[in-house]
């Protein structure tokens, strides 16, 4: 069983991220939990895989607090 926890961390982050649109917190938990089992996974190319899908993510979200941030600015100049 410890042999998919890659596979598992990946599917659990995408699924996340694209519910993550609806509710921030289901987002930041999708990403604490793949987080931790990709780094229980065992060495193979599911845990590399898991760490470069966790990153997208990770940058997927600053990138909608940077635009929530950028939008803001530019309702108050209106």
């Amino acid at each position: 069983m410890k042999k998919y926890l890659g596979l598992v961390s990946v599917i659990i982050s995408i699924i996340t991220s694209f519910i993550s649109r609806y509710d921030w917190r289901v987002g930041i938990g999708g990403i604490i939990i793949g987080l931790i089992l990709a780094i229980k996974a065992p060495r193979g190319i599911w845990k590399y895989v898991a760490y470069i899908v966790l990153a997208l993510c990770i940058l997927f979200f600053l990138f909608l607090v940077v635009m929530g941030i950028l939008i803001s600015a530019v309702g108050e100049m209106g």
